[in-house]
């Protein structure tokens, strides 16, 4: 059975081959989802969206050629025995090259995955031993900066005791001072009463007391004068 020859008005060349690609498609993808219904004019045109005149020519071409290459796949026969033996012996040298490669791809990513393990392995391994280094050197720093904090307290408290004795010592020191002052001034005033009583007794040591008896001067009479 061959297919009809298209008319003149089905000329091909007088069609939008972009329309016929398009009808063509929606055809085909009609009849995937349908189990190889045709599908008809208004189902198509919902897919299209042109005029029905210019689409029923469209699809009088497009089904025109399906059906002659479908008229065609019907009349070929079968694949002779050889080819098919020859096709499947080719089909699995292809299988056993497809999997032999498959494996060896398998055995490097395995071998790649390994490695790259290894070195991620690796490398946390020396970020832990950085940071154990860091965390190490942070609390030292931390333990320094807690002994140079007591150390400062100790001497802040050692210096309030030192200005607090200064300020007793200084206080005394005032205390004494005053004291001595006021020594100096009692002893002076002192040795100025001393002075005056030393004069008083020099002054009293010169005079002549004379006896309570009545011939004491007869006697000083009686005595040469140291005039002649």
């Amino acid at each position: 059975m061959t297919a009809p020859e298209p008319s003149p008005s089905q000329d091909p060349r007088s069609i939008n081959p972009e329309l016929l690609r398009r009808v063509e498609e929606a055809y085909l993808a009609f009849r995937a989802e349908h189990d190889g219904k045709n599908p008809t004019r208004v189902q198509l045109n919902a897919v299209i969206k042109t005029s029905f005149s210019r689409l029923c020519e469209a699809a009088r071409l497009v089904e025109a050629r399906l059906g002659a290459i479908e008229t065609r796949l019907a009349s070929m026969p079968d694949i002779p025995e050889e080819l098919r033996l020859a096709n499947d012996q080719g089909l699995k040298a292809i299988w056993a090259k497809a999997r032999e490669l498959l494996n060896g791809e398998l055995v490097d990513t395995k071998r790649i995955l390994a490695i790259e393990r290894g070195n991620h392995r690796t490398d946390l391994a020396q970020m832990q031993e950085v940071v154990t280094v860091v965390e190490a050197d942070r609390d030292a720093e931390r333990d320094r900066a807690d002994a140079a904090e007591k150390q400062a307290e100790t001497l802040r408290l050692q210096l309030e005791t030192i200005q607090a004795e200064l300020a007793a010592a200084e206080s005394r020191l005032a205390e004494r001072a005053d004291i001595l002052a006021a020594l100096r001034q009692s002893g002076g005033a002192l040795e100025e009463g001393n002075d005056m009583n030393a004069t008083k007794r020099a002054r009293g040591s010169r005079k002549i007391v004379g006896p309570e008896t009545g011939d004491l001067p007869m006697i000083f009479s009686a005595l040469p004068s140291t005039d002649q």
